[in-house]
């Protein structure tokens, strides 16, 4: 059974300001972010509000820079998780 709720309002009203306040400072320390709330679902939709500040609009490099696969999760991608190749781990032998 699906949760219905429709918080945008609320979200709106009393997150809108602090999470664009929480943009601002990460941008002026050059501190990356990635935030997400679920603001709305019922049985047709489920709807998210999503911030960002990447990386990339920071010009820095990261060792590890997920922003790219959250952007892709939030336009609709989907995930898969990381397998290993099987055939390399099996020992070489010579004929």
């Amino acid at each position: 059974m699906i949760t219905e709720f429709n918080k945008t309002k609320e979200y709106n009203k009393n997150l809108k300001e602090k999470v664009e306040e929480i943009k601002r400072i990460c941008n002026n320390l050059d501190i990356p972010c990635f935030l997400t709330f679920c603001v709305k679902n019922n049985e047709k939709e489920t709807v998210y509000q999503t911030e960002y500040l990447s990386p990339g609009q920071k010009q820095q490099n990261l060792k590890n820079n997920r922003f790219a696969d959250y952007v892709n999760i939030i336009n609709g991608f989907t995930t898969t998780p990381y397998k290993e190749d099987i055939f390399n781990s099996f020992p070489t032998m010579e004929l």
